[in-house]
């Protein structure tokens, strides 16, 4: 009897990082190994599939020298390997940086052959709203909403022994959709995504190395270069799932509850089998890290076992409370000297707009002063533009307090508005009086104009490639451009050996209010001299975007030069680290027009 071949995909745009800055290196998603391994334990004919090798289409050096631009490299290279092997149902994960992309090979693999089976799941399935969803995608034939171990298992043992499919929980066909049910990880015998596959964790991981060494052919032949944290195989892990905040600009647990969720498998098990293997980056995700004390404890037992060498740690979403747990995982953190927070905003107000669960202020630049004194960090913060309730003068108050607390770099996101989330209702949006706005992000120089991108993409309904968001804010587009104007100057005036980067210890203790000061005039000098400049920016791209929107509907979010679409950050990048040097190096000088050759 022939098998019935099943595949797993879950896509990495070449954009996910830009590939001219930063070559992305592959990532082995946790989702296949929790959805495979549970299915072993709990299904019924795990023997009956045979299951084919994941599909990432990692970004390797031969993307750089592809030229069928009529779609992503990353969809062409997945339905190749979906020609080659012929699986008879065809698995994908969808985010909102693959969603797009994800889609599109979808509808190809249906084209290919109609009798292939398409279940799609991942935490952008706009399961609330869209009741159109499936007719939308009709190349998709099960959608699995929330998490999907139970949902999966009862599916793929209905293809061997048929039931009626509305007993499945949190499933979408073209006829209907199951009610919502919570998986409980206590409800079930405890499985070890990593440890229960070792076999199939092992050959992903050599596929891995190979391309990351065709990447870094040169970095690993120096033993005393150590490979930079983004060079490495990130290897996505999770403890506990799930949320118990309702942030309004969050879909983390997919608008559907509160509760969360901690995994029973052996974290020390699986941390000492990862441990074993070179180049890897043991990437945590889950929504806070530091709620609960176990996580000090596995954070300390991962980096006894990570070498810090060729190996490393990271968490990127540290909890919104319980900031002492928080601060005590930070300083075991001797292999990076960065530590990011997580602001969105400093202002109260704001806060209490957005639901944002958070200690005070005060209490976040007592712990970052602690970092940067004691332990030599340097600290990035985390911003949402667009807001409600963050005006102008809100958030040039916010620079200069991130200025005084010592902050190096600004990383500030747009304020994407997902469907599962609370800002999505009408009455939230009304509330604040929101506008939006549909938006492509090039990461590239982009030779086109929008009525080509309209022709080729949008007409044809066809995937771009590009990042596709629907950006929202309260107040005018011009603020918004100001603010983000702003916050790149900062970071250019932060760059280390610039004049306002800040690194303290405690030998400079008691000159620390005098170079904060000094920091703080020498960013406002150069932001009043940049104002004007600025203010044309910011009308002149007010006016493009607003007329991009009436004409096309969407916004090519870069900045004009000639026949070229630079990247937005790119280019003012650029900008404002020639006004900087214009400013510092000739003081008298007020014309500041050289600059806008970027």
């Amino acid at each position: 009897m022939n098998k019935t071949k099943i595949q797993y995909i879950n896509l990495t745009p070449i954009n996910a990082r830009r590939a001219k800055q930063q070559p992305p290196v592959p990532v082995i998603s946790l989702v296949s190994f929790a959805l495979r391994s549970f299915y072993k334990k709990v299904g019924k004919h795990y023997d009956k599939y045979e299951w084919l090798d994941s599909i990432y289409s990692w970004w390797e050096p031969s993307a750089n020298s592809y030229t069928n631009k009529d779609i992503p490299w990353e969809v062409d290279n997945a339905l190749n390997e979906v020609k080659e092997k012929k699986p008879d149902i065809v698995c994908i994960t969808v985010y909102v940086w693959n969603f797009d992309s994800s889609m599109y090979l979808a509808k190809l693999i249906k084209e290919f052959n109609p009798n292939t089976t398409i279940i799609v799941g991942g935490p952008s399935i706009d399961h609330k709203s869209n009741e159109k969803f499936m007719s939308d995608n009709p190349y998709i034939d099960y959608v699995i909403y929330s998490d999907g171990e139970e949902a999966f298992q009862i599916l793929l043992d209905s293809f061997i022994e048929p039931i009626d499919e509305r007993t499945i929980p949190n499933l979408i066909t073209k006829d209907f959709k199951t009610p919502f049910k919570l998986f409980r990880f206590k409800d079930f015998e405890p499985f070890n995504p990593y440890l229960d596959m070792q076999v199939e964790f092992i050959k992903e991981y050599n596929k891995a190395l190979a391309i990351r060494e065709q990447i870094y052919p040169e970095k690993d032949n120096d033993p005393t270069v150590r490979p930079h944290i983004n060079s490495l195989i990130d290897v996505v892990y999770e403890r506990i799932r799930g949320c118990p905040y309702t942030c309004t600009f969050c879909d983390w647990n997919s608008g559907l509850h509160t509760k969360v969720n901690k995994s029973l498998a052996d974290w020390k098990a699986e941390i000492k089998f990862l441990s074993q293997f070179r180049y890897i980056c043991f990437e945590w995700i889950d929504a806070n890290i530091g709620m609960t004390k176990e996580d000090v404890d596995i954070m300390r037992f991962a980096f006894d076992h990570f070498n810090g060498i060729d190996q490393a740690v990271r968490g990127h979403n540290m909890a919104k409370q319980n900031k002492e747990r928080v601060l005590e995982i930070e300083k075991m953190r001797e292999d990076s000297l960065e530590t990011k927070v997580s602001l969105q905003h400093i202002d109260d107000l704001v806060l209490e707009n957005i639901q944002r669960p958070s200690v005070t202020w005060e209490k976040h630049k007592e712990m970052m002063a602690d970092l940067i004194d004691n332990h030599g960090k340097s600290i990035k913060v985390e911003l949402i533009n667009g807001l409600p309730g963050a005006t102008h003068e809100k958030n040039m108050h916010q620079l200069q307090e991130l200025i005084r607390a010592g902050v190096n770099t600004i990383i500030l996101y747009p304020w994407e508005l997902l469907p599962n989330t609370p800002a999505y209702e009408k009455d939230y949006q009304e509330k604040h009086q929101l506008k939006s706005m549909l938006v492509y992000f090039p990461h590239e120089d982009l030779h086109t104009t929008h009525e080509e991108f309209y022709k080729k993409y949008i007409e044809k309904d066809v995937a771009s490639g590009l990042r596709k968001a629907v950006v929202q804010y309260q107040n005018s587009l011009e603020d918004y451009i100001l603010y983000q104007l702003s916050v790149e100057l900062f970071n250019v005036l932060s760059f280390p050996n610039s004049i306002l980067y800040f690194k303290h210890d405690a030998e400079q203790a008691q000159n620390r209010e005098d170079r904060l000061e000094q920091r703080l005039k020498t960013f406002n000098k150069c932001l009043t001299k940049m104002t004007p400049l600025f203010k044309m920016i910011a009308k002149q791209q007010e006016h493009t975007i607003l007329k991009q929107l009436s004409e096309y509907g969407f916004v090519l979010w870069g900045f004009p030069v000639g026949d070229t679409i630079v990247p937005w950050d790119e280019a003012v990048e650029k900008l404002c680290s020639n006004a900087m040097r214009n400013i510092l190096e000739n003081p008298n000088e007020n014309e500041l027009e050289p600059v806008l050759d970027i």
